[in-house]
């Protein structure tokens, strides 16, 4: 009975060690990675990541959302616009869009704007071997009314299968109303 004791003791002391390992890595990345200042003029670009089984295949794919330049390259950060400036400035002048990949290829995901709002992953609900996913793109345009599509990777592309409107200020307001 004592030597059971004993390797369950090493044994939870060897965990413990390793946590500690992995909690200050973490830290250390945070540190290092909040250290990094923001140029003036600028904010952070927005950029999501799912993973599921989109494909069917049983394996986990991942899906990222990124802002791109006008020449198609992944950005950090993007202008900030004056209080004065169309949405629009950002896509028509400077160039930015929104590129979406899936396990590293780039693939079409209807429109995207200037990144989502929102990217969910609802699992599979209309049970086709694969996970459909809820988008709300952010399109740069002067109104707060939008759509949620609802996706479902078939063949080899995304098929949009239903769609409802919502007001973007449920993005931005706590207690509004999605409808």
């Amino acid at each position: 009975m004592h030597r059971v004791f004993l390797y369950i003791n090493t044994t939870l002391k060897r965990m413990m060690k390793k946590i500690a390992c992995i909690a200050f890595i973490m830290l250390l990345n945070t540190l290092v990675f909040s250290q990094e200042s923001i140029p003036v003029g600028y904010f952070p670009a927005p950029g999501l990541t799912l993973s599921g089984d989109f494909d069917g295949d049983g394996n986990t794919d991942i899906l990222r959302q990124f802002i791109t330049d006008s020449l198609n390259n992944p950005v950090k950060y993007i202008i900030q616009l004056g209080e004065d400036d169309p949405p629009t400035k950002l896509a028509d002048y400077y160039g930015y869009g929104c590129t979406v990949t899936l396990n590293g290829k780039t693939t079409n995901l209807g429109s995207t704007g200037l990144g989502f709002y929102c990217l969910i992953n609802l699992g599979d609900v209309n049970h086709t071997k694969g996970d459909e996913i809820a988008v709300v793109a952010d399109n740069a345009d002067y109104s707060n009314l939008n759509h949620c599509s609802i996706y479902s990777f078939c063949q080899g592309r995304w098929q949009e299968v239903f769609r409802f409107r919502v007001n973007e200020n449920v993005f931005f307001t706590e207690g509004y109303y999605v409808f």
